[in-house]
């Protein structure tokens, strides 16, 4: 338990270190919340993760803002309740309820981040893909967003923020 609070508390230190990083958006962003139904600090430090590699992947066009554990008014939700989940399935992401649902013990601890960036890839509108971090099976393999999801996000948020200022 100690050494998941240190990870915890390191994988902060690192992420706070990067926020000047991120860039600074040149148009109107997109600001979507995210928040665990219940979950451990070492569990909220591999959304943050998740969602600052998302950040600097998308350049502004769209922010994800963790929330604390449980807050119920987040945009989008994990949850460790597994009912109606496909057999074998170790994650699911609705795009149309803005819900992930996993396996706590399917994910493993230390995948659990890179999960988290994958299943936030469908949640902004991408299927999956052969490679990257949309690769169906191996997403524990790739520690960033590859530059093609990323770039397919963008654009798809950018003509829908369009389409949308033209209402």
């Amino acid at each position: 338990m100690t050494r998941a609070i240190l990870h915890a508390f390191l994988l902060l230190a690192v992420l706070t270190a990067n926020v000047a990083l991120i860039p600074k958006p040149a148009k109107a962003q997109t600001v979507k919340t995210i928040a665990l139904e219940d979950g451990d600090m070492g569990e909220q430090a591999q959304l943050l993760r998740a969602a600052n590699e998302w950040n600097v992947a998308l350049q502004g066009v769209v922010k994800i803002v963790p929330l604390p554990v449980g807050t119920k008014a987040a945009d989008w939700h994990i949850t460790f309740n597994t009912l109606g989940m496909e057999r074998g399935s170790v994650c699911e992401a609705s795009m149309f309820l803005g819900l992930i649902r996993c396996r706590r013990l399917a994910v493993g601890y230390n995948d659990f981040g890179f999960v988290l960036a994958h299943e936030l890839g469908h949640l902004l509108g991408l299927d999956h893909a052969w490679g990257g971090t949309m690769h169906p099976y191996c997403c524990a393999l790739y520690s960033k967003i590859d530059e093609k999801s990323a770039a397919l996000v963008r654009r798809n948020w950018t003509l829908s923020q369009a389409s949308e200022r033209k209402q």
